[in-house]
């Protein structure tokens, strides 16, 4: 069947339809109605054997979510299929992993800025810079070594907090890198801040993952 030329207003309902070859094909704000997944199936492989390859995806996306709405609550199903929809799009979204890392790269970032969970150690740098000026031992007096300890004590303690921009910057190496500048560590204050930085790296991964995967799923086609 062919309805080359036609136009579809509201939506189209293909309930129980058999065919068997079906060249479509419907604006977005066009809605498929499909009652049975046999229906869904057929449809998703008629597209792909035509070609039609992005509408296939988008069939089965409906198809996934059709199947989710006639799924329990108590079904364990039920909740990854959630999971499945918000961080892929049932791996036919490479948009949702990307736009969750954005979102959680500012989040994480926020939180870290907000909260203080990040400091950079200065003390390393302070101990270079400071002793450097007495590098003769015959100029190292009791009083310069006192001095000297003094400054680095000084300056190394009150451990500076970072700015947003800084705390963006750090939480972008986590997500995505998972190393961070190596004079920046967890606040003291706090021993979860460590664990909170583990779940960012996870994620960081995760969702890294799932982009490749569904980015490489829609690109390569069988």
């Amino acid at each position: 069947t062919s309805f080359e030329g036609a136009e579809f207003f509201g939506f189209i309902d293909l309930t129980k339809t058999t065919f068997s070859k079906l060249d479509l094909y419907w604006p977005s704000d066009t809605r498929l109605i499909c009652n049975d997944g046999l229906t869904y199936l057929n449809l998703i492989k008629n597209f792909r054997d035509l070609e039609h390859f992005e509408l296939a995806d988008d069939v089965y996306y409906m198809y996934r979510q059709w199947r989710q709405d006639r799924t329990s609550w108590l079904d364990a199903n039920k909740y990854l299929d959630l999971l499945a929809w918000l961080s892929c799009g049932y791996g036919v979204r490479p948009g949702y992993p990307l736009y969750w890392s954005v979102f959680l790269i500012f989040a994480f970032g926020i939180i870290y800025w907000k909260f203080e969970g990040i400091h950079k150690s200065n003390k390393q740098y302070y101990t270079v810079t400071y002793a450097s000026g007495y590098k003769d031992s015959r100029n190292l007096t009791f009083t310069n070594c006192l001095d000297v300890l003094m400054k680095i004590r000084e300056r190394s303690s009150t451990n500076p907090s970072l700015s947003f921009s800084d705390a963006f910057y750090f939480s972008s190496m986590i997500f995505f890198v998972s190393h961070p500048p190596t004079d920046w560590r967890p606040s003291d204050r706090y021993v979860g801040w460590k664990y909170v930085i583990m779940i960012e790296d996870i994620l960081g991964w995760l969702l890294l993952t799932l982009f490749v995967v569904t980015l490489t799923r829609v690109m390569i086609r069988p």
